[in-house]
């Protein structure tokens, strides 16, 4: 079973720890550190979506509150923060060469992902949808 919630901050934790060192591999974990974040509210409407976060569109996740109303409170459809990740993170740089990634583009991956977790993932465990993510 899937657990997004757990990874998304499994992998959150993880590339805040690379970031210093290993921006390349940091950069990497944000990637899915977003799309287990937004899975995450999609999980709750019971939406089964096997996309990366570069394929799930708007429509995903309007589909997703319009079929739960606990989903309707987490707009992450409309956050400017998961827009502009998308347009600037993609699969592509799981595979690219190593030094692609700079510091200063991973650092600034590291904030946009923060954000967007803490509007999904910790905004539903304050809430009671989902349980405590273990630190």
């Amino acid at each position: 079973m899937s657990d997004f919630a757990s990874a998304a901050s499994r992998h959150l934790r993880a590339a805040k720890a690379y970031l210093p060192t290993c921006p390349d591999t940091a950069g990497y974990l944000l990637g899915y550190a977003a799309e287990c974040s937004v899975k995450a509210i999609i999980d709750i409407a019971g939406i089964k979506v096997q996309r990366h976060i570069d394929q799930i569109t708007p429509e995903h996740l309007i589909l997703a509150a319009d079929l739960s109303l606990a989903v309707r409170r987490y707009p992450v459809d409309l956050n400017a923060d998961l827009q502009k990740l998308r347009t600037e993170w993609s699969t592509s740089l799981r595979y690219s060469r190593t030094g692609t990634l700079t510091h200063q583009q991973v650092t600034e991956f590291h904030r946009l992902v923060s954000s967007v977790y803490m509007k999904t993932v910790l905004a539903m465990v304050l809430d009671g949808l989902i349980d405590v993510v273990p630190q």
